[in-house]
């Protein structure tokens, strides 16, 4: 994770599917939460050090000016350097992704942070989920874990937009019992919506005609090559400009 400024955004000639809508308020309903909707560290040693070097890069880190920050699992703290410059350079954006987290472990990372006193941004993209959506999962729960992050990031930073992202496509073919229940979950996620969240699928980009996830794009069928991060920034940004005032 580093602070990165750079060069101007590439112009390609790819559509977003994306709303923004102001309706009821996008938070976890009442009652006892599941554990996706629970600050709780992963338990795993090599994601509590990565989130150790990240917390103490943030302590001698000037946050000031940081105008967008991203939240969420390997997807997001992948980004490879230069496309991540290409993009976000000129938009003094901080990668707060951690590999190996889920809904919880943001919920419990986002306690941790400055948020609203020297960590200001006018825009927080989050992606997270992926990793919640084991076999037996109830979808409902992940999109309850979701909510609650969303919530706790307005609360927060009442002034800055939020740009929901849908979890991104999984599982080499349409078939693949994880790419359902990523399907399942964007469809409960649809709902949620508020004034200060812009929500968008950019995952449709990566997929080939027959709704494959190729190898060119993914190597694993869930985490993305070079060219699948240029696809996938590609289409980002009429999300980004939109939410961005850009």
């Amino acid at each position: 994770m580093r602070v990165r400024y750079g060069v101007a955004c590439l112009s390609l000639a790819l559509q977003l599917a994306l709303t923004s809508q102001a309706s009821a308020a996008c938070a976890p309903p009442p009652g006892p939460l599941p554990v996706e909707a629970t600050p709780t560290p992963i338990p795993d040693a090599a994601w509590a050090k990565r989130v150790q070097d990240q917390e103490a890069l943030i302590a001698r880190t000037d946050l000031r000016p940081i105008r967008t920050v991203f939240l969420g699992d390997s997807l997001t703290a992948s980004w490879p350097e230069a496309l991540w410059q290409h993009f976000y350079g000129h938009r003094a954006a901080l990668n707060l992704g951690i590999v190996g987290d889920g809904t919880q472990g943001v919920l419990w990372r986002l306690q941790r942070l400055p948020l609203g006193t020297t960590l200001t941004p006018r825009l927080f993209v989050v992606l997270i989920g992926t990793n919640n959506l084991w076999p037996q999962v109830n979808p409902a729960n992940v999109v309850t874990g979701i909510e609650a992050i969303l919530a706790e990031l307005h609360a927060k930073v009442p002034a800055a937009r939020i740009l929901l992202l849908n979890i991104l496509p999984r599982g080499e073919t349409p078939h693949d019992p994880s790419r359902q229940l990523a399907r399942e979950t964007n469809r409960l996620l649809a709902g949620c919506t508020a004034p200060w969240i812009t929500t968008a699928d950019p995952g449709a980009i990566l997929l080939d005609g027959r709704g494959l996830l190729t190898k060119d794009i993914s190597f694993d069928a869930l985490h993305m090559t070079w060219l699948g991060y240029a696809m996938f920034g590609a289409a980002l940004e009429p999300a980004m400009k939109q939410a961005l005032g850009d």
